[in-house]
Order: C-alpha cells, then structure tokens, then sequence
C-alpha cells in the first residue's frame, strides 16, 4: 500500500469578532423620558406607576434589556417571581453589555430563591460568577 503523504496546512485563525451594538431604541428621547419616569416611580416604591412607565417605554424600544429589568425588579417587588424570571430571561436575550447581563441574572437569582427554584439558583450563580 502506498503511504499517504500529509501535506503542511497553513491554519487561518478568524478574527476576533467585534461585538456589534445593535439599536434597540435606548437612543430615543421618549424612550429615555418613559424610563427616568420608571426609575423615579420605582425608587418611591410606587410599583403600578412604575410598571405602566416601563410598558410604555418598551412600546418605544421592544428590544431594549433596560425596560425588562425594570419590569423584573417590579415583579419581584409585587412578589410575582416566577413573572420576574421570566421578564429576566428575555432581558437577557437582548442585553448588550456586561453589566446589564449582570443585573438580569442577579433578578433571576432572587426570583429563583423566591421560588425555592434549586436549579435556576444555581443556573443563576454559575452565570453571575462569569462576571
């Protein structure tokens, strides 16, 4: 049988990738009026008001992270958890950043404690300690 000869192939390494940004409405005045109005509502702990704010601003930007962690600090405020994880979970299909990330899993975390939920706690903790 005749050897196979190996021939030397040169290895390409792909760039790394840029991490696109892409517009999910945060940009918008309205937008970033509708959220100053959750972030006051919420910090007075007037949660209705804050989540009819943070609705409202995400009919301006549907894909923004920042109106879906609002509504999940809101939802476990208003001691529904198992809404907040869920609000969370979808923030996170949109976060941008890091810290934004970071924020949305914490809110998972809570929630999932909340909800005695063992898996998502540690789900939860696993992702937090990648930050």
């Amino acid at each position: 049988p005749e050897e196979i000869k190996r021939q030397k192939v040169q290895i390409v390494v792909p760039e790394q990738k840029v991490q696109q940004q892409f517009k999910d409405g945060r940009e918008l005045p309205a937008f970033r009026k509708m959220m100053l109005q959750t972030q006051t509502a919420y910090k007075q702990g007037q949660w209705s008001q804050a989540e009819s704010y943070a609705l409202q601003a995400q009919r301006l930007a549907p894909q923004s992270a920042e109106t879906f962690l609002y509504l999940s600090m809101i939802a476990n405020r208003q001691n529904k958890p198992a809404n907040a994880e869920a609000l969370a979970r979808r923030g996170l299909s949109y976060a941008q950043s890091n810290p934004m990330k970071k924020q949305l899993w914490l809110n998972i975390l809570k929630a999932a404690q909340s909800q005695k939920n063992s898996k998502s706690i540690q789900e939860a903790k696993t992702a937090l300690n990648t930050f």
